[in-house]
């Protein structure tokens, strides 16, 4: 019997990897709250935009308690989003580089958190260049996604 086709059920290839749609709009959801709270806390605090706002400590709150649960998010979609797409070859850079940048997120922020003072303002610049450049990356992952779905399907 062949392995791989015991561990996942076969799907059409334009369906493999297509996240349910509770799933896939609780991911938006995250990601719109962890990215803009992020983003609000970086214009409030490092160009004094309604700073009474925007770099309030509640911003923070709000983006480390969604950061959180993306994280959970993410390693719930290993086991089935990320297996397929692999499995289908599809879409498989921007989904690297997604998983990667989950990664330095991750780190850069523990780090932020529990590092030294000394690696304080490394892994700030890094938590937020990385942050913002994720902000393009993941919207790119559902186009290219969708797109190579839609090619797929008309085969």
């Amino acid at each position: 019997m062949d392995r791989k086709n015991v561990d996942t059920p076969a799907l059409p290839r334009a369906r493999a990897g297509r996240l349910p749609a509770l799933q896939r709009w609780l991911a938006y959801l995250l990601f719109l709250v962890c990215g803009g709270s992020g983003l609000a806390y970086l214009v409030g605090h490092e160009w004094q935009i309604a700073r009474a706002v925007l770099a309030d400590h509640q911003m923070l709150v709000a983006h480390g308690v969604s950061a959180a649960m993306v994280l959970v998010l993410a390693g719930s979609v290993l086991s089935t989003h990320v297996r397929a797409g692999w499995r289908v070859k599809r879409n498989l850079w921007t989904g690297m580089l997604i998983l990667g940048v989950m990664l330095l997120l991750a780190v850069s922020g523990e780090m932020l958190y529990y590092g030294s003072e000394e690696s304080r303002d490394l892994s700030l610049w890094v938590h937020w260049v990385i942050g913002v450049l994720t902000l393009a990356i993941a919207p790119c992952h559902v186009l290219i996604g969708r797109r190579s779905a839609r090619r797929a399907s008309s085969r």
